[in-house]
């Protein structure tokens, strides 16, 4: 409950920017970056963010400002008006880098999201090659800061996320978080969400709610973690929407770095793991097998 509490309170402190565009202050020929400041900072709050980031003349990025209007335009699908909240205020700046870079995530005063949560749903909704930097003049939960870095991204890019891939994204930062607190662990949420990334990636459309249920089941074995019903249909409503977007999973590994390398070992596992409640009758009888092949072994060599 103290989570939760803190968690709803750090939403209506701030919860950020939005997927309509952007009021454009300041655009440059050629920007360093491209900054999001939430709207309703104050003059000493925004000169804080951009201490922060490290700028010192704003004249050199492209600036747009996000609105709570926006905010609750992107969000009222997933959450309350009363956690949205009446504020915005947490910004990001995004800085290109050259083919082949990745995405990097810094923070400052955010403390819900984690770097890898923004990375995981920013390869999903097409993004590449970026450093991008997220803050708040004061300690935020960061959920909505995920929609200012999609526009910043089409901005710096000329390329809109389209709706789909968009709302996606989203959904799989809130599924990420709310696994995460169900399991009390952030950094084992992000993995299975990426590993079911790779199933979908694997096994194309045609693929049933049982036969995701099963996957989920799978992984949570080799991840030594349980799920209730609830949150697997969960998981399976945001799994659907994933696959609606082109899952790149090349890209993933190129882009996600670290995340991916702590999952290399399991990628594999759908192709010769056994289904999870393998140590049921079946798991009993292939057992009972063994040892009687095991026993008539040692009974033959005792007789040599």
């Amino acid at each position: 409950m103290k989570k939760t509490i803190s968690l709803v309170l750090a939403l209506c402190m701030l919860l950020a920017l939005a997927l309509p565009a952007f009021a454009t202050d300041t655009t440059t020929a050629s920007p360093k970056g491209y900054l999001v400041l939430g709207a309703d900072l104050t003059t000493e709050q925004q000169k804080k963010v951009l201490d922060i980031f490290g700028v010192e003349h704003v004249e050199e990025y492209s600036v747009s400002y996000a609105t709570n209007q926006q905010e609750h335009e992107a969000f009222d699908d997933y959450l309350s008006a009363s956690v949205i909240g009446s504020h915005a205020v947490s910004s990001i700046l995004l800085v290109p880098r050259e083919e082949g870079s990745g995405i990097h995530i810094q923070t400052t005063n955010i403390t819900y999201v984690t770097k890898e949560m923004y990375q995981s749903a920013l390869i999903t909704a097409g993004a590449r090659d970026v450093d991008v930097y997220v803050a708040a003049p004061f300690e935020v939960s960061g959920t909505a800061a995920l929609l200012g870095a999609m526009n910043g991204y089409g901005q710096m890019t000329g390329k809109k996320v389209d709706a789909t891939t968009a709302d996606a994204a989203v959904d799989e930062l809130v599924t990420t978080g709310a696994v995460a607190d169900a399991l009390g662990d952030k950094e084992t949420a992000v993995e299975l969400l990426a590993l079911l990334k790779q199933y979908l990636a694997e096994h194309g459309d045609e693929i049933s709610d049982e036969e995701l249920d099963d996957a989920i089941d799978r992984i949570c074995v080799e991840l030594k973690i349980t799920l209730d019903d609830d949150m697997k249909a969960q998981i399976i409503s945001l799994l659907r929407k994933l696959q609606k977007t082109d899952i790149d999973m090349d890209a993933f590994k190129e882009q996600a770095g670290a995340l991916y390398d702590r999952i290399s070992g399991l990628v594999g596992l759908f192709g010769g793991m056994p289904k999870a409640d393998s140590q049921g009758v079946s798991g009993f009888i292939s057992n009972l097998f063994a040892g009687i092949a095991n026993w008539l072994m040692g009974l033959l060599n005792g007789n040599k």
